[in-house]
């Protein structure tokens, strides 16, 4: 796994692409980016946390585990798929960290049943708990920093998903069976869903395409190469909001003009960091994965051209 996720950020880059979580094109059959996000990371440190997650918990708890750490890296990429699936609001996400959380879990729960270091396991066990509860409460990782925000829902998710090990520590045929049924039909009904997300994020581009994004000042040049961009200021007046966004290491700025109705439900403050992600018709400006705007290329700007004028 940890050679993979190396070969992957030096072959595809920070964040790739066709690799990465994307709803939309989740609901248009890439169900392989499902699994593949998990091995793609936002920048070096997003990886290099990642990594030393990976050796401790490989280290700790492969041996102990055997032939249930697959299982438990399956379940992990099942139930964080299913919170990608159902959050409405997160449309890009990449890391290992949910599947880290889901081997956590695992590894301490079986600690546990079989009574090895059974009072150090229950402490870290809580301990994982409150720091999960924290993550959740400020909406960010206690001790990482990462170009990408980091989602403690997907945390949360493979936590649970970890837990669901002790079915199969337990070896009940029957409840094997239904837990699989289960995740099936869940993963199912999310995909669904996703198809519904996907026809809303390709409404919201139609309508950014059509006038509600549009550049006041600079070029879209600044935006090229998926840069990093930080928020100078947030001006909101009537039916539109005036962002300045800065490439902090080129100090180059782009000055944009949104309609609130697709940035009003977006909290944006000075400062805050805004990835870009660069597309064949044009730049996706999203925020902690969440899209809060959509800037067509010439491409793109050609394509709504010709879909009003058939």
């Amino acid at each position: 796994m940890a050679i993979v996720m190396v070969l992957s950020q030096l072959i595809g880059g920070p964040a790739a692409e066709s690799l990465i979580f994307d709803r939309a094109a989740v609901a248009d059959g890439q169900i392989w980016r499902l699994i593949t996000a998990h091995f793609i990371h936002s920048d070096t440190n997003h990886l290099l946390w990642n990594l030393l997650g990976l050796f401790i918990l490989g280290g700790l708890f492969e041996r102990r585990l055997n032939k249930l750490f697959p299982t438990a890296i399956l379940l992990g990429v099942i139930s964080v798929g299913i919170y990608l699936l159902y959050a409405s609001g997160l449309d890009f996400y990449c890391g290992m960290s949910g599947i880290l959380n889901t081997l956590l879990a695992a590894g301490l729960l079986q600690l546990i049943l079989q009574n090895e270091h059974r009072l150090l396991a229950v402490l870290t066990l809580l301990a994982a708990i409150a720091k999960i509860t924290v993550e959740l409460t400020i909406g960010n990782a206690l001790f990482t920093s990462t170009v990408w925000q980091a989602v403690p829902l997907a945390h949360m998710f493979g936590f649970v998903g970890g837990l669901c090990i002790y079915i199969f520590l337990k070896k009940e045929n029957i409840m094997k069976k239904r837990l699989c049924y289960l995740l099936a039909a869940t993963m199912l009904v999310g995909t669904v869903r996703a198809q519904g997300f996907s026809q809303s994020l390709s409404a919201g581009s139609n309508l950014s395409a059509q006038g509600s994004v549009r550049i006041l000042e600079g070029s879209t040049q600044v935006l090229s190469g998926g840069a990093q961009m930080v928020i100078e200021s947030v001006k909101w007046s009537g039916e539109s909001a005036v962002l300045i966004l800065r490439d902090a290491p080129h100090m180059a700025a782009i000055t944009l003009e949104a309609s609130v109705k697709w940035v009003g439900n977006t909290s944006l403050a000075a400062g805050e960091s805004i990835t870009v992600i660069a597309q064949s018709t044009g730049y996706l400006l999203t925020k902690a994965g969440e899209i809060i705007a959509f800037i067509p290329s010439e491409i793109g700007a050609a394509l709504v051209h010709q879909s009003r004028h058939p």
